[in-house]
């Protein structure tokens, strides 16, 4: 039992590092910082209302779902025009 369950935790362990190095967090901390910081820019002196914070958190969650989908694509397309094989989905790490 305890073996199937360590076996389970290394394959979660393996995805989450592929997924981890697929989405590239830089690139996700500079999403979340700048829409997080236009939102406020927005908002101004009224303060985080409810229909603010939903707001963010729509606008939020589809720049961070657009992100990847564009790191995607960049990773796909990037080695057939830039002749790079150094990305994450081009190596065995997303493999089954």
């Amino acid at each position: 039992m305890e073996t199937a369950l360590a076996s389970q935790a290394a394959v979660v362990r393996h995805w989450a590092s592929a997924l981890h190095r697929f989405t590239r967090p830089h690139t996700m901390l500079g999403t979340l910082v700048s829409v997080v910081s236009v939102s406020l820019l927005a908002v101004g002196s009224q303060g985080m209302t409810p229909v603010a914070v939903t707001a963010l958190a729509q606008s939020l969650s589809s720049a961070l779902l657009m992100n990847i989908c564009i790191v995607g694509i960049n990773q796909v397309r990037g080695p057939l025009m830039m002749r790079k094989v150094c990305f994450p989905l081009n190596s065995t790490h997303g493999a089954l």
